[in-house]
């Protein structure tokens, strides 16, 4: 039996863009036996987003000498995806999942000397169906791991994007990873037409110093020509401005032994 179509699914619903943001994310620790860092990862569908490695604080209690571990980080992590709400006002379930990988501390090796690899502690679910309003809103989330041995706290905030025309379900799972890299996607959009432009012009530039190169040319041969022309115009100088009968000193002697 064929499964219904993802348009037979959303079929009477109203496709909207919605913007989630975590923040003041923090993790206890206090079941587990770990050290390091954390690293949180958020994914829906085939996109992820991670957060930078945080690091993991022991503390001792100086009352009854307990051992806590905690980690804390101020970096957000956001998704964009695409809700369907029903004519009623509701939403429909959109699962994500949210893991939980302790890395090693700086240094630390595996077998064979290799850097030693993150490790998932676990994994669990979080509906942003639940959370979605045509209003912006902010909600406290907890999330547990490990039979509750890790939990996960966050503020959770929705954001209906109504500039943003929804897409459909290929873009089901956008993840703000692909909204942190709009800048870097603009500067290698620019980085590509600022080639485009370097590659029109080169022809540009290469004639002009074809042009340069000739107009050197010839303006070396006028110099060369001028120059000629100023040492022709200087010996005949030299002949005119000579004493008279200078030239002709030789035969005007020769002339008076004869007479002699």
């Amino acid at each position: 039996m064929p499964l219904p179509s993802r348009k037979k699914l959303h079929l009477g619903k109203t496709p909207m863009k919605f913007y989630f943001r975590a923040q003041d994310i923090s993790v206890n620790l206090d079941g587990i036996d770990v050290e390091g860092s954390l690293v949180l990862v958020w994914k829906r569908g085939t996109r992820r987003t991670a957060s930078e490695p945080f690091p993991i604080v022991e503390e001792l209690s100086a009352v009854d000498g307990s051992l806590s571990r905690t980690a804390a980080t101020t970096q957000d992590m956001a998704q964009i995806c695409t809700m369907f709400k029903s004519s009623k006002g509701a939403f429909e379930p959109k699962l994500s999942k949210v893991s939980l990988v302790v890395e090693p501390p700086a240094g630390g090796a595996g077998r064979g000397g290799k850097a030693e690899q993150g490790k998932k502690l676990g994994s669990t679910t979080l509906d942003l169906g639940a959370y979605a309003s045509v209003d912006m809103t902010s909600h406290p989330v907890e999330l547990s791991f490990l039979d509750g041995k890790a939990s996960v706290t966050m503020t959770l905030a929705s954001h209906w994007l109504k500039n943003l025309a929804a897409g459909g379900p290929s873009d089901d799972g956008s993840s703000v990873a692909s909204f942190c890299t709009d800048a870097d996607s603009d500067a290698g959009s620019e980085a590509s037409e600022r080639s485009e432009l370097e590659e029109r012009s080169a022809p540009a530039r290469s004639n002009s110093i074809k042009s340069a190169v000739r107009a050197a040319g010839a303006f070396g041969g006028m110099r060369r020509s001028r120059a000629n022309t100023s040492a022709a115009a200087a010996s005949g100088l030299e002949e005119r401005s000579a004493p008279p009968g200078c030239s002709g000193l030789g035969g005007g002697g020769g002339g008076g032994g004869g007479g002699g």
